[in-house]
Order: structure tokens, then C-alpha cells, then sequence
């Protein structure tokens, strides 16, 4: 179960959510962790833990054909962002489908980050802007870019009502991907 759950959202109804046992004995995350070094799941707050989970679980049903969102859309609906999963799986399409290079994504319970996944932590918490259009440039081709652009706002918007938006950290990511 996550440690940090905001009074919004009942952790009981995610607790299928789970990276590892122990998590609140974790230190804190340091806020200019660079990204070579671990940066470990449970290290993370409530938003970020449940965007990692979505992600991993969105490429995960792709990787193996499941079809159907269902279990996205109980843990979205759980947490109060039902609204948001048709932007998050446009989204994740987007990323899927027209990206320059393979994203590094762990398996869903996988205790640490990918490089990949700071990537796209980074892409969902900043602002939209210069900073987050760099990023988006060196993960997916420009069509890519643009549509990628338009999933990002009415996540935005849900993720900010609820609370869900991940913190924007001073990770480093070298000159690929800005």
C-alpha cells in the first residue's frame, strides 16, 4: 500500500497498487537527485508511485496483448480521475507508437525507476512550456511532439484537481533528451 496517500483517495481501495513492502521506513527523496543515481519507487509521494504504476501497467497490457483498460480505469476511477484515462491512454499511444528510441520501462513492481520513467515523471510534472517540449522532442518524433502536446492538457487538468501531479524534480537526462 502507498505511504503517502492523500485524505482524497481511500488506500484501501489501492492497495493492488503496491511496489514493496516497508516503504515507510524509506528516506526521502532528495530534490536534486540526479539521474544516475537509484531512485527507488517507495522513495516517491502518492501521485508519482500511482503514474509509475498506470505507465508500467499501460505497457505491460500492450506488450502482451491484453485487450481492455479495466484495470486502469477501477485504479483512475479509485483515485478519482476516471476523466483522465482517455488522455493517459491517448497519451501512452502516442509514446508507444512514435517514439524515436525504445522508453526503458521496469516490470510494474519493479522497486527502482528506469531513466525512462524520470522521463516521462519529468514530461507529466512540468508545466506546459519550453522545459517540457524538449523533453517530449527527444522521446517521440514531431507528429509525435504535437499530439503528445494535446493528450497533455486535459490530463493536466485532472491530475491538478486531484492533487495527482507529479512533483517536478531537477533530474538530469544529458543531451538526448534535453
Amino acid at each position: 500500500m502507498f505511504t503517502r496517500a492523500p485524505s482524497i483517495i481511500d488506500p484501501e481501495k489501492l492497495d493492488f497498487l503496491s511496489f514493496a513492502e516497508g516503504s515507510a521506513s524509506a528516506p526521502p527523496l532528495q530534490p536534486d537527485s540526479s539521474s544516475t543515481e537509484v531512485i527507488r519507487v517507495d522513495q516517491l509521494g502518492f501521485a508519482e508511485q500511482f503514474t509509475i504504476w498506470s505507465i508500467r501497467l499501460w505497457f505491460d497490457m500492450m506488450r502482451t496483448g491484453q485487450g481492455g483498460l479495466t484495470p486502469l480505469h477501477d485504479a483512475f476511477e479509485a483515485a478519482g480521475i476516471a476523466a483522465a484515462l482517455g488522455p493517459f491512454d491517448g497519451l501512452m499511444t502516442v509514446l508507444n507508437d512514435l517514439s524515436n528510441r525504445p522508453i526503458e520501462l521496469f516490470p510494474r513492481r519493479h522497486p527502482v525507476l528506469s531513466k525512462g520513467e524520470m522521463r516521462l515523471l519529468s514530461i507529466l510534472a512540468r508545466p506546459s512550456g519550453p522545459s517540457r517540449s524538449r523533453l517530449i522532442a527527444g522521446m517521440v518524433s514531431c507528429n509525435g511532439g504535437v499530439l503528445a502536446r494535446a493528450m497533455l492538457k486535459p490530463l493536466d487538468q485532472a491530475l491538478e484537481e486531484k492533487h495527482l501531479r507529479p512533483v517536478e524534480r531537477d533530474w538530469v537526462f544529458g543531451e538526448d533528451y534535453a
